[in-house]
Order: C-alpha cells, then sequence, then structure tokens
C-alpha cells in the first residue's frame, strides 16, 4: 500500500515544485498598451451633433481598443448623427430605396443609415454622405436594424 502512494507522492511534490518556480518568476511583458484615443460625443437628439465639430465640442476618451465613430441616420429630409467610441473598426451604409414613380425609372432613396468609424485623436469630426459602395454583412443588417428600432 505504501508502494502505490509513491509515484502519487512523486506526482504531487513534482507538480508543487513547478507552482513555486512559476511564482518567483517575473511575469510575461505585455506588448504595447493599445491606444486611447480621445474622441467627439454626442446624442441622437443633440442639434449640434448634426454639422461639423469643434475644438469647443464635448468629447470623450474610449478604452484602450476601441475607436472614434460617426453613425448617421437619414430619413427624407432629417439627418440625425451620434458620435463616440465603437469597439469594432468596420464602414458601412445601408439604403432603402422606393419604388420608381415612372416606369422604367430608378428607384429613389429614401432613408439610409451609415457608420464610420477611425483611429486618432478626434478624428470623427466631419459629416458622413451616403455611399452604397461600402459592404455590408449580415450581422451588421442585424445591429443597425436594432439601432433603427430603438430609436424610431
Amino acid at each position: 500500500m505504501i508502494i502505490a502512494r509513491i509515484p502519487l507522492l512523486f506526482l504531487f511534490t513534482s507538480v508543487f515544485a513547478q507552482e513555486q518556480t512559476g511564482e518567483d518568476q517575473a511575469p510575461e511583458p505585455e506588448g504595447e498598451p493599445e491606444p486611447q484615443f480621445e474622441c467627439f460625443s454626442c446624442e441622437l437628439d443633440d442639434a449640434s451633433c448634426n454639422g461639423n465639430q469643434t475644438d469647443s465640442s464635448p468629447t470623450v476618451t474610449c478604452p484602450p481598443g476601441f475607436s472614434c465613430s460617426t453613425v448617421l441616420i437619414s430619413s427624407g429630409m432629417t439627418e440625425e448623427y451620434k458620435r463616440g467610441c465603437t469597439r469594432t473598426c468596420e464602414e458601412y451604409c445601408v439604403g432603402h430605396y422606393d419604388p420608381a414613380s415612372d416606369e422604367g425609372g430608378l428607384p429613389e432613396l429614401d432613408f439610409f443609415a451609415c457608420t464610420s468609424c477611425c483611429q486618432g485623436d478626434k478624428c470623427n469630426r466631419n459629416f458622413l454622405t451616403y455611399s452604397s459602395a461600402f459592404s455590408i454583412s449580415s450581422s451588421l443588417i442585424a445591429s443597425l436594424t436594432t439601432l433603427i428600432m430603438l430609436f424610431f
């Protein structure tokens, strides 16, 4: 019975010894810290958010790994902006077109939403314009649909 416990005792001793040597070692250096950006920040219902931002516009410091973002939602003649921070940095636009009023005519854009992002201090100051050239994934469509449902 004592002989059967010797391998178990040896295993326990070697594991304990490895843990002790691990505690004495300095932690591995982590890479470069991720940058933090100062970004313009405003809400959809803030009229001053719709224009180019100035040095006196409100800002927020984003957490490490986040980027500055601008969201534009346009319906008819109404445009609303939201600026702040985003974890993912993807640019895209989604547009909804009404059928052409004349047979054989082109459909008319009546609603769109665009998201833009950038990395740098106060880089989200400018206007966005609709572009159907932005690519979009199904997960982004779902996120955008949720956002739109929250505000309309």
